[in-house]
C-alpha cells in the first residue's frame, strides 16, 4: 500500500510548482504527470513533484505528438515522411528555438505510466521487441556518462495496441512510489526512432532530461543541445 506521506493533495502540489491547479489537472489527463485519486480526491506523489520541478517551463503551447516524433526523428539524422511545409516549418523551429523552450514543447509526446515488475522480469521486458528503451536504461548504449542503477526505474517505450498484452505478459501492477518500470505509451502510427531496441541519443537524452535525478538532467540536458547543435550544423 502506497505510504501517504509520499504523496500531497494536488492543490499543495500545485502551490509548490505555482502552477494553476486546473493545468495540473490537464497534465494528469495528459499523461504528464502520475497521480491517483483517493477520497475522491487527486493526490499527487512527492517524486512526481520533484521531477516537474525540474522541467523546462517555456512559453507556448506543447508541440502535437505527432509533431513531436517528427521532430526527434529530425534530430536523430533520419527521414521524416511529411508534406514539405510542414517539414520545413518544423525544421525552421529546431533551428531558431532555444533549447529548453524545444525540450518543454516536447514533452506531450508520450503518456507515462509507472508500474511495478517482479525484478526479475526487468532485463526480459527492456529486450522484448515491442519495447523501445529510454533514460537511464539507455544511456550507456547512446554514449551517455552515467550508468545505470537498480534505482532508477527502467523506462521503455511501446505503442498503444502492445499496451495491455505486456501488462499481462509480465504482470505490470500501477505503482509510482515504488515503481521500477515506466511504460511511455505512444500512438500506433507514430514512429520511435531507434537502434537495435534502445531510443536514439536525443530521445533518450529528452527523457533524462525529464528524470527526477540531477546528474540524469544534466546529462540529458547536454546530449538534447548536442543533439541540436549538430542539427543546426548540418
Amino acid at each position: 500500500m502506497q505510504d501517504l506521506r509520499d504523496v500531497m493533495p494536488l492543490a499543495d502540489a500545485a502551490g509548490r510548482l505555482a502552477m494553476p491547479a486546473a493545468k495540473l489537472r490537464g497534465r494528469i489527463r495528459a499523461g504528464e504527470l502520475a497521480a491517483r485519486r483517493q477520497a475522491g480526491r487527486w493526490m499527487v506523489p512527492v517524486s512526481e513533484v520533484r521531477r516537474l520541478e525540474g522541467l523546462p517551463r517555456p512559453e507556448g503551447r506543447p508541440y502535437s505528438p505527432e509533431a513531436a516524433w517528427a521532430m526527434l526523428t529530425m534530430l536523430s539524422g533520419h527521414p521524416v515522411a511529411l508534406a514539405p511545409p510542414r517539414r520545413s516549418q518544423l525544421r525552421r523551429h529546431l533551428r531558431e528555438r532555444g533549447i529548453d523552450e524545444l525540450a518543454g514543447r516536447l514533452r506531450r509526446r508520450a503518456s507515462r505510466r509507472p508500474g511495478f515488475v517482479h525484478p526479475s522480469k526487468l532485463d526480459a521486458l527492456a529486450s522484448d521487441p515491442r519495447t523501445v528503451v529510454t533514460g537511464w536504461a539507455g544511456a550507456e548504449q547512446v554514449g551517455a556518462p552515467l550508468r545505470s542503477t537498480q534505482s532508477e526505474p527502467t523506462e521503455v517505450y511501446v505503442h498503444q495496441p502492445d499496451l495491455e498484452a505486456l501488462l499481462v505478459d509480465y504482470a505490470v501492477a500501477d505503482a509510482v512510489e515504488v515503481a521500477n518500470v515506466v511504460l511511455q505509451v505512444v500512438a500506433d502510427r507514430l514512429v520511435i526512432p531507434q537502434q537495435q531496441g534502445t531510443a536514439t541519443a536525443p530521445v533518450v537524452g529528452l527523457d533524462l532530461l525529464e528524470s527526477g535525478d540531477p546528474r540524469g538532467r544534466q546529462a540529458g540536458h547536454g546530449m538534447f543541445a548536442d543533439a541540436v547543435a549538430a542539427f543546426r550544423e548540418r
